[in-house]
Order: C-alpha cells, then structure tokens, then sequence
C-alpha cells in the first residue's frame, strides 16, 4: 500500500512542478525576449509529449538562445538530408499561434534517433520558434 501511495504522490508532485517550474525552453531564453507564448502536451504514462514555445527575439540574440539550450549543430541540407524529415517534423494539436516556419534555413537542433526526441530551433521575421518533440 506505501509504494502506491509513493507512487501517487510522486506522480502528482511532478505535474506541480511542471506548473510552477519554468521549462528549460523558457529559461534558456535570453532577456531580449518579449511575448512568450508556451504549450506542452504529453501522451501520458508513454512518456511521449510535445513542447512549442513561440517568442519575440532579436536576431543578434538567436546564437546565444542556441548556446543557452545545447543546441550546436546547424541544419545544413547537404549534410542532414537524412533526418530533414526528424528536424522538419510538423506537430498537431498545437495552440493557433504556433505558426513554425517550414524552411530549416536558419535552424539548430539536436536529433537523437536511439531516444526517439528531437529538439529545435528556428529564427524568421523576430520570432524564435522552439520545438522539442518525444515519440
């Protein structure tokens, strides 16, 4: 009976958290950043979930938002062709404001196949748009 219990509060002091802890997508935010918006939507016991963060950011900005979440590699289509469907994924069920730029002309992810997870993000027209996706 404890470990269900155990369990259970676990479970719940997780969900609060995620309430009242900012996620690493919005603290690695540089203070540039005006008009974030946020939505996060899990599957969940399966642990899959999708994360989109939409904010105002100058483009001088943009590396350091890279640099803030780990996020070195560029896409480069000569290079990446065979993940472009990973990195260009396209998400449902997401609020109307997450408009996500198709091109991956200014973009830096980080794709971890073994994992099924893939982070990125994309700069266009002073948004920076953030995606991290597990499946």
């Amino acid at each position: 009976m404890v470990p269900i219990i155990l369990v259970v509060l676990a479970i719940v002091g997780l969900n609060i958290a995620d309430k009242v802890i900012p996620s690493k997508a919005r603290r690695a935010l540089p203070s540039s950043a005006t008009d974030i918006q946020e939505h996060y939507s899990d599957a969940g016991f399966t642990g899959d979930f999708t994360r989109v963060l939409k904010a105002r950011l100058p483009e001088q900005d943009f590396l350091l938002y890279a640099k803030n979440l780990g996020l070195t590699e560029k896409y480069d289509p000569s290079k990446h062709d065979s993940i472009s469907s990973h990195v260009g994924t396209i998400v449902g069920r997401v609020p109307n404001w997450w408009d996500d730029p198709r091109d991956l002309d200014n973009c830096y992810f980080l794709y971890t196949p073994d994992k099924d997870f893939m982070e990125r993000i994309k700069w266009k027209n002073g948004w920076v748009y953030f995606l991290a996706i597990s499946w």
